[in-house]
């Protein structure tokens, strides 16, 4: 009777060790972007080994400060949300639960950019600098200079004409010279900065997780004669 009772234990053991083996994995994508209130804005998408959306797992992020936040699914755009604040420089850590799948985390860094980003230099090759009020030299080259942000992914220079075209480059570094092909016509140039944090992969082919900041320099405005 002991050797019946000692067996029927182990096969149950055995099969739960089986379950627990055997648990299905979730796919998880995790999204942390600035709003446009200049909070967090969480999303994680969930799916489960049929392709399908998960909507009935517990989500939570806890912030760099250990606070904790709770995600509720958003039926119109098939994710868990929620707003986790202004942006701290730090880890994020994203949690789920569910009882028919395996609990898995996710960190995610984040950095807070700050609230200035500005122009240091805006001066054509004659040495004129609009940021003195000095108008630009009609087709001249154009030397741009701004604040050296921390962690920055990705600067964009932003040159609207005139006639509303806009001139776009992109560069790691915080300057950039312009050719005189931009400054080809008479009248109110502005100008703008866009610096980027990003961290993961927006594809998501790479990474499961992508998190991105934006910081917007003011619009300067500036005459070519």
């Amino acid at each position: 009777m002991k050797k019946l009772l000692t067996l029927f234990l182990v096969i149950l053991l055995s099969c739960d060790l089986d379950d627990k083996i055997d648990e299905p994995t979730l796919k998880i994508r995790s999204v942390l972007e600035v709003s446009t209130t200049s909070e967090i804005k969480a999303k994680v998408y969930l799916e489960g080994v049929n392709g399908q959306a998960i909507n009935g797992a517990l989500v939570y992020i806890l912030t760099p400060y250990n606070q904790m936040n709770l995600l509720d699914f958003d039926y119109d755009i098939g994710c868990y949300t929620a707003f986790l604040g202004s942006p701290i420089t730090g880890t994020y850590s994203i949690a789920v639960e569910s009882r028919a799948y395996k609990d898995l985390t996710r960190e995610i860094d984040f950095v807070n950019l700050g609230e200035d980003l500005d122009f240091i230099l805006i001066q054509d090759d004659s040495g004129h600098d609009a940021l003195y009020g000095q108008d630009i030299s009609l087709n001249g080259k154009l030397s741009i200079t701004w604040d050296i942000l921390n962690n920055i992914s990705l600067y964009q220079v932003k040159v609207t004409k005139p006639d509303g075209t806009v001139y776009e480059v992109s560069t790691i570094e915080n300057s950039v010279l312009l050719d005189n092909s931009v400054l080809d016509v008479k009248g109110n140039y502005s100008i703008q900065l866009l610096a980027q944090y990003i961290y993961g992969d927006p594809l998501f082919q790479s990474f499961d997780y992508y998190a991105v900041n934006e910081l917007y320099s003011s619009r300067f405005y500036f005459e070519v004669n």
